[in-house]
């Protein structure tokens, strides 16, 4: 059975090389900035393609994925439950997913950590 690896990375903010870019028309500036921050946190599990697949194809209604486990910030976690949420996330063809673990994940800002479950 083939399977697709997703990896979610969660960012304090995006580090993208600094540079402010002139949109045409009477459209606004937009600045991006490099503040330097790092990816923080990393979440990661593994998908048989065919969940994978619909996972992208649907739109507008909420799934649930099946898995055992997923791997945050190294650690493997067993899964509850791993599902879609949002509202108009939902139509995008990346999910926004919320996880329902059955022990303690180490999340990570700067210096500080919390155990989430």
């Amino acid at each position: 059975m083939k399977t697709v690896s997703l990896t979610i990375l969660i960012l304090s903010l995006l580090k993208i090389s600094g540079f402010t870019q002139q949109v045409p028309g009477d459209a606004v500036m937009l600045d991006l900035t490099d503040f330097e921050r790092q990816i923080e946190n990393r979440i990661s599990f593994h998908l048989p393609e065919m969940k994978y697949r619909a996972l992208e194809l649907t739109t507008g209604k909420k799934i649930v994925l099946k898995m055992d486990e997923a791997v945050i910030n190294g650690d493997t976690i067993h899964t509850k439950k791993v599902n879609t949420r949002g509202q108009s996330t939902l139509f995008y063809k990346r999910k926004s997913l919320s996880f329902n673990l059955k022990s303690e994940a180490p999340f990570y800002h700067g210096e500080e950590r919390e155990a989430l479950s």
